[in-house]
């Protein structure tokens, strides 16, 4: 009975972690693929989850060989949405 308990909680952390990851990952593909042919400093945009986001593009920080739509505006907007 308890090994089971803990194999169903198992399961179900599993599943619910990455579902919580597919979020993420869907918008960073947005990101990249909104700077698609374009060069460090372009403007970029891409329909995010709460609407239009624009910015430009700059290089990954993990892998400068990626170009990824960067919203200057985010943290600020994320921080008008709490309040």
């Amino acid at each position: 009975m308890i090994k089971t308990t803990i194999v169903i909680s198992l399961i179900s952390l599993i599943c619910s972690s990455s579902f919580a990851r597919r979020g993420k990952g869907k918008s960073k593909q947005l990101r990249i693929a909104a700077c698609e042919g374009k060069v460090v400093g372009s403007e970029c945009s891409f329909e995010g989850r709460r609407g239009e986001v624009t910015g430009s593009c700059v290089e990954g920080r993990r892998d400068t060989s990626v170009i990824i739509c960067h919203d200057p505006d985010r943290r600020g907007r994320m921080n008008k949405e709490r309040d």
